[in-house]
């Protein structure tokens, strides 16, 4: 007894164990994690150091080379990106897309480690992020009175951060807009040199009195007391009465002597704004697994709950909530795929028995539901991605079951009993129906081992057709045959009034058309070369289409957001830089259709999308987020106008409109690398690619990322003056930091806060270029202080801009955004000429951005491609026993692949990612219709029939569950295609026009080539 036959005999049991395994997958999908988009793991990590004070190049000297040079030691790191600007290093790591993440970031970390011994003193702590890619599920803005500064809500941010982070599923809340709070003590020069004391002398007292080291564990007989020395400042007053100095005989000298001690507000070096409103803003990060809607449900009902207490004129902004955009996401996609079952519904009531058409879409829930038990036990959430995967198994889920209803019909007619044409029905396609399911899930499987952030964005889509497919083969094999086995008494007088073909609406028209393609395929067999060679050269003449048609690697975003990107000039201070961005925001307020527009100075927006990069921070950096109130269609025109009308708006500025993207993060969409080691020979160069770029049609905001130098004051110390005066570089080096931005020497501790102490020689507003030569600098010789003047001279003159490198090389990188032209072609526009330029030796042009990503991906592709196709040779040979037989098959991969490049070039869809991954997809799917005609012939054969009437017979046999599948398969995709946006239908387009060319040519190329190879070999 075969599983087949034990599944129908024992169906009671049968049934039991699906309506089992429905409930699982129910109780598991209503359990997953819900999200916009797929959560990409990026493997990538960032290394932020600050070095206050530094210039560029000793940024890149002293900071980013030793860092960089220690992490490029670990044989997982692949790429390596860093800028070094003032007072800044910024270095991204990329490793390997096969590695650990875990152990390569904790090895990262001790590499980075090692590294800090190697730095300057004056460097800070090298921050390591490896959780680039945690996205915020909601942002909120607390803004105090108009006549208030944001520092008096301080406690309100302080205590809702508390309180937010308390709410299960809540993982981090980054704050941003507040200034930190310190402890400043502005020394009083005079007076310290009346006592002839320099300020190292009281940084020394402070240092030694504020001390927290552990005592250890004093051991009593068998008691052990933990030992806690004192030292630690309790409070300010403590500080203000540390000694500096007890002379023999006279009056101890204190802090509070030469010094005045408080605790204030640092510079804000961040700007928040909701419109005109400074404030302060809240993103909410959720913890790994959890849904989006249970977060931001339960987060939404903690901030009602205490908006009771807030003080008047607080008041509560939401930014961003995650949760309406997954919702709107969802209801799109849940609309597309109910549309696209209500369609395939339609096709089984037209082309099958009113009965055998609900028990053949009865098979999508139920394939649905059976799969997502073992899709949530592999990782899978609910995204975009995953339920575009279910639309694109729609159709193709009853494929099986049409195959097998229909041959079941077949048998019922013979006139056995319903139990043995039940069973002979199933059995005869059983072979057939695994074969072909495990060939068109061998189309998807590779996609699964696809590495890298593109592999994580897809991951979900092959693993959810794999694992539906899987199901419907089960479900068309075990349970359908259960269900006709009930039914076929019923059925069975209704089957044998009419002619085999003619159930539903369409029978008689399905009839008809047997009978045409019955002779069309006989006329056809006549001239088996002439058809073969005539289909082949049709098909093939499509490919010369490519060259014309554009390529684009992801689409814009269509969303009701889109981010402006302000860089004003590398000297610009923060008011200088809200001064631009004041005229820009007036600007965008101007338009129509603009709802909201929230302002960053200095730091970029929190991470809110998927694949934007956050992180990046800077006096002269602003992002704007801009929320529409109109359709996505819409907002894509206003960020066009805008970018039209601010681009080149602000002279010394640069104000890039762009909207959000779909797919992996790129960046600029055009870049381009120059390498080598001199700063001005690659600025010679990159101001070359530049003037060219500008001149190509479709280009916006050309710039490269080194920037303009900028304006600075340099302090040259003379060697013989300071050893004359005994006065230390490091002295110097200090004493004009501490005037500038103020020294932190210590921490103060105040319950669980902690403040750092800053050393001032001024209040931070007094500093200025005049002063700047009366800086008072300690002296070792005679332990007072004397002017800057006296050892060293002021100069101004001008620092270079951010050095970039790219795996230790330096680099300047060209870069433009488009408008309206794919970028693609803006480098083919320009490629010829940025290649007639002199390229000195040891320099370098590459191609990066857009290209440089889609060109890896579309490798990537292309070798998984051989390997789909390989793996469906070996499936077909292992189930026909022959070599020849496959290829046979396999041609109609070559016809879809045909059909798919006509259908992106007659509706003007480039050649993307995506639709390249429909073009992968098509491989598994159209062999299905080849495998169900070689094996009916091959049955024919076996039976005694001749070549021709059995190739005949099986074509016509065979046409209508071939049409029908067919049918289910395009009418599913169709409302992705007509309504899906710009992420989806590239994919739709191509598995719609590849399946439809490839079914019409199949019905007759593929029995025409097994002719002529059977013929053959009879022949010899």
């Amino acid at each position: 007894m075969g599983l087949i036959e034990a599944g129908l005999k024992y169906r009671k049991i049968t049934l039991m164990f699906f309506i089992m395994a429905v409930i699982l997958g129910i109780i598991s999908f209503i359990n997953m994690p819900r999200f916009e988009d797929p959560q990409i793991k990026v493997f990538m990590a960032q290394v932020q150091t600050v070095y206050p004070g530094a210039s560029p190049e000793q940024v890149e000297a002293l900071v980013t080379k030793p860092l960089e040079e220690k992490i490029d030691e670990l044989k997982e790191v692949s790429k390596i990106t860093s800028s070094s600007a003032n007072g800044f290093s910024n270095i991204m790591v990329e490793i390997a897309p096969e590695s650990d993440q875990k152990k390569a970031w904790d090895n990262m970390r001790q590499k980075v480690n090692e590294a800090r011994l190697l730095l300057p003193s004056g460097a800070g702590e090298p921050e390591v992020n490896d959780e680039v890619n945690k996205t915020s599920c909601l942002i909120i803005h607390l803004i105090p009175p108009a006549n208030l500064p944001v520092a008096s809500i301080r406690e309100i941010a302080d205590d809702w951060k508390d309180s937010i982070k308390q709410v299960p599923g809540v993982e981090k809340i980054e704050v941003m807009g507040l200034p930190e709070q310190q402890v400043q003590i502005i020394l009083d020069p005079s007076a310290l040199a009346a006592r002839r004391l320099s300020w190292t002398h009281l940084a020394d007292a402070l240092q030694k009195r504020n001390v927290s080291i552990p005592g250890g564990t004093l051991r009593e007989g068998e008691t052990g007391f933990m030992v806690e020395p004192s030292g630690e400042y309790s409070n300010l007053e403590e500080i203000k009465d540390t000694i500096i100095y007890q002379p023999v005989g006279g009056t101890a000298v204190k802090v509070k002597d030469v010094a005045s001690v408080k605790l204030v507000h640092a510079r804000n070096d961040v700007l928040v704004k909701s419109s005109d409103n400074s404030a302060v803003a809240l993103a909410i990060f959720p913890k790994e697994g959890h849904t989006v809607f249970d977060v931001n449900e339960k987060v939404q009902a903690k901030i009602k709950e205490m908006k009771k207490d807030l003080p008047s004129g607080v008041e509560v902004q939401s930014v961003y909530d995650q949760s309406e955009s997954v919702k709107k996401k969802f209801d799109e996609l849940w609309r597309e795929l109910l549309t696209g079952m209500g369609m395939v519904l339609l096709i089984c009531v037209l082309g099958l028995h009113w009965q055998t058409a609900v028990m053949t879409a009865l098979a999508i829930p139920v394939s649905v539901a059976v799969g997502f038990g073992p899709l949530a036990s592999m990782g899978v959430d609910l995204q975009q991605m995953s339920l575009a995967a279910l639309i694109i198994a729609l159709g193709i889920l009853v494929d099986d079951a049409i195959v097998v209803n229909d041959n079941i019909e077949r048998h019922i007619l013979l006139e056995t009993d319903r139990y043995t044409a039940v069973l002979s029905g199933t059995r005869e396609v059983a072979v057939s129906i695994l074969t072909s399911t495990i060939a068109t899930v061998a189309g998807f499987i590779p996609l699964i081992l696809l590495r890298g952030n593109i592999g994580e964005f897809i991951r979900s889509l092959p693993l959810v057709v794999a694992v539906t497919m899987s199901a419907s083969m089960v479900v068309s094999l075990w349970l359908v045959p259960i269900m006709r086995y009930w039914t076929a008494g019923r059925v069975k007088k209704n089957i044998r009034e009419k002619a085999f073909g003619q159930s539903g609406p369409l029978g008689p028209f399905l009839n008809r058309l047997s009978t045409w393609y019955e002779a069309l395929l006989s006329k056809c067999l006549k001239l088996p070369f002439l058809t073969v060679t005539v289909a082949l050269l049709v098909s093939a003449s499509t490919f010369m289409l490519i060259p014309i048609m554009g390529i684009q690697f992801f689409p814009y975003a269509e969303k009701s957001e889109f981010i402006i990107d302000i860089n004003t000039p590398k000297s610009s201070s923060l008011h200088e830089t809200e001064a631009v961005v004041g005229q820009v925001v007036r600007k965008v307020k101007e338009q129509i259709g603009v709802k909201e527009v929230f302002v960053y100075i200095g730091h970029q927006l929190p991470k809110f999308y998927y694949n934007e990069l956050s992180g990046g921070r800077g006096e002269t950096l602003t992002q704007l987020l801009v929320v529409s109130n109109q359709e996505p269609k819409e907002t894509h025109q206003l960020a066009a106008k805008l970018r039209g009308e601010l681009t080149g708006a602000i002279p010394g500025s640069r104000v890039t409109v762009r909207e959000l993207e779909q797919g992996p993060p790129v960046g600029p969409p055009v870049s381009i690398r120059i390498k080598g080691d001199d700063l001005s020979e690659l600025r010679t160069l990159a101001d070359q690619v530049i003037d060219i770029l500008k001149q190509v049609p479709g280009t916006v905001n050309v710039h490269d990322d080194m920037g303009s130098d900028t304006y600075s004051v340099k302090v040259n110390s003379s060697p013989e003056l300071t050893a004359r005066w005994g006065v230390a570089e490091k002295d110097i080096a200090n004493s004009v930091r501490m005037a500038v931005d103020g020294l932190e020497i210590s921490n103060y501790r105040k319950g669980d806060k902690l403040y750092p102490i800053v050393l001032r020689t001024s209040e931070a507003e007094d500093a200025s270029l005049s002063n700047m030569s009366s800086i008072w600098v300690p002296s070792w010789k005679t332990g007072s202080i004397l002017p800057l003047a006296q050892v060293a001279t002021v100069d101004v003159g001008w620092n270079t801009g951010t050095i970039n490198r790219h795996n230790l090389k330096r680099v300047i990188n060209a870069r433009a955004y488009t408008d309206g032209t794919l970028p693609d072609n803006i480098i083919k526009a320009a490629s010829a000429k940025i290649a007639a330029i002199p390229i000195p030796k040891d320099y370098k042009i590459e191609y990066g951005g857009e290209n440089e990503e889609r060109d890896l991906a579309f490798a990537k592709i292309g070798k998984l491609s051989i390997v789909v196709l390989l793996l469906i040779y070996v499936i077909i040979a292992i189930q026909f026993y022959s070599l020849t037989k496959p290829a046979v098959i396999l041609l109609s991969v070559f016809l879809a692949i045909s059909g798919a490049v006509l259908g992106l070039y007659v509706t003007g869809t480039p050649l993307g990612f995506m639709a390249l991954l429909g073009v992968v997809s098509l491989s598994g799917i159209v062999v299905r219709n080849g495998i169900m005609l070689v094996e009916f012939i091959e049955v024919g054969l076996k039976q005694e029939l001749p070549l021709y009437g059995a190739i005949l017979e099986a074509g016509k046999v065979r046409l209508r569950p071939i049409l029908l599948t067919a049918a289910t398969a395009v009418s599913a995709l169709l409302p992705m295609a007509i309504t899906g946006g710009s992420l989806w239908r590239p994919m739709a387009v191509s598995i719609i026009s590849g399946l439809i060319f490839s079914t019409v040519l199949t019905l007759i190329v593929v029995p025409s080539v097994y002719l002529l190879i059977t013929k053959r070999k009879l022949a010899g």
